[in-house]
């Protein structure tokens, strides 16, 4: 047998498709922080967080945690890192997004929201499901938010817009409500 003829097979072919294919699996499940972390994620946290107030809301700047948070939020919602540090709050290792934010990942899964009815006093938004029609139906997927529930809670202390466009304020206070209680639950 010359070196250029192929020895014959030993063994019948089989197709590769036609074998199982074994996946392995960790013995308990890793815990979703832990399975999008990478290495490179806290040197790009470090860099971010030198920015400055140029590029980042103060929060962020200099601090390498938020920084790391956001990158990680960015990746697992699937939103420009941008987006999430002008959009998204990280209080006690929590992430709070804004009104924007929470409308943006809602409309994802189809849910909208509109405003029904708002002034300075209060502003009622409603939550659409992905059929269109209002979640909870006769006009039970709504939620008002009044410039009494703010007082209440101390905001219109704390965040000067409140005197300035109560009623844009009332509006994202509304939507994140509604939202919170209507829309969907990712």
């Amino acid at each position: 047998m010359s070196s250029l003829e192929p020895a014959a097979p030993t063994q019948a072919l089989r197709s590769r498709q036609a074998q199982p294919v074994h996946v392995a699996r960790p013995a308990e499940p890793v815990p979703s922080s832990m399975a999008v972390f990478k290495p490179e994620m806290l040197q790009m946290a470090e860099a971010l967080a030198k920015a400055g107030t140029e590029l980042l809301p103060k929060a962020f700047v200099n601090n390498v945690g938020g920084c790391l948070m956001a990158i990680d939020w960015s990746i697992r919602y699937n939103v420009a890192i941008f987006e999430v540090l002008g959009g998204v709050s990280f209080r006690n290792g929590r992430a709070t997004p804004d009104a924007r934010m929470q409308k943006k990942l809602a409309s994802r899964s189809g849910y909208l929201t509109r405003k029904i009815a708002g002034d300075e006093k209060s502003c009622t938004v409603a939550v659409y499901g992905p059929d269109g029609k209002e979640v909870n139906g006769d006009g039970n997927g709504r939620f008002t938010y009044t410039i009494a529930i703010a007082e209440a809670l101390g905001l219109t202390r704390q965040n000067a817009l409140y005197g300035k466009d109560p009623a844009v304020m009332l509006y994202h206070r509304a939507t994140t409500r509604a939202l919170d209680q209507y829309g969907p639950s990712e």
